[in-house]
């Protein structure tokens, strides 16, 4: 949402024409969504449930296109980086929605996590994948869609959307010298290489 100091009105802006694709538009009705702090105040059908953190979650009415998106974002990426990309999920009543997360680069499409988003109404649930940049790639667009749209009702809460980098690309070097010292750094003085040396790489 934008907020117009002037008119002291919210505007939704994900969607509207403009400003975005056209498979969700900001409403209430089929294929649409709206930013608000319950989703009964979208529709009355739905149930009574506050955002898992802050004042607001996006809730999205469904639609039968599966390729439809409920929320997309262009970002830019490293090649050779690992990415996790990650949401709350929940229920808004009795349908039994399925939210998937896609990446994109060019024109490949790769669906890197799933859920059916089950328990009660208002049970929040993380849905969460991973997805390695390739070479040559410094763009990616991540989205959020509902999963078979096609086989039924969708309707559900999403908050709390992380993009975030897992891992980095690295590289060892190829020059091993006595710290003599001990200030990390090769200075002028310190020239006597140390050959046949096995070096192991550790992560978390």
């Amino acid at each position: 949402k934008f907020y117009n100091a002037s008119t002291s009105t919210y505007t939704d802006k994900n969607f509207i024409a403009g400003a975005g694709q056209t498979a969700f538009t900001a409403g209430t009705t089929t294929g649409n969504y709206q930013v608000v702090n319950n989703p009964y105040a979208m529709n009355t059908s739905f149930g009574r449930f506050a955002p898992r953190t802050g004042n607001f979650q996006m809730v999205v009415r469904n639609t039968t296109t599966p390729t439809a998106k409920a929320w997309f974002k262009t970002v830019n990426v490293t090649p050779g980086a690992t990415y996790s990309f990650c949401t709350w999920a929940a229920r808004v009543d009795n349908t039994s929605p399925a939210a998937a997360l896609f990446v994109k680069s060019g024109s490949g499409e790769i669906e890197i996590a799933s859920a059916a988003l089950a328990g009660a109404t208002g049970a929040w649930q993380q849905i969460c994948g991973s997805y390695t940049i390739p070479a040559g790639v410094t763009t990616l667009e991540i989205s959020i869609r509902n999963k078979n749209a096609a086989a039924g009702a969708h309707n559900y809460a999403l908050d709390d959307i992380c993009f975030r980098t897992l891992y980095l690309p690295a590289s060892l070097g190829n020059r091993i010298w006595i710290d003599q010292n001990g200030n990390g750094i090769q200075d002028p003085a310190e020239t006597t290489g140390q050959s046949g040396v096995t070096v192991t790489l550790y992560r978390p």
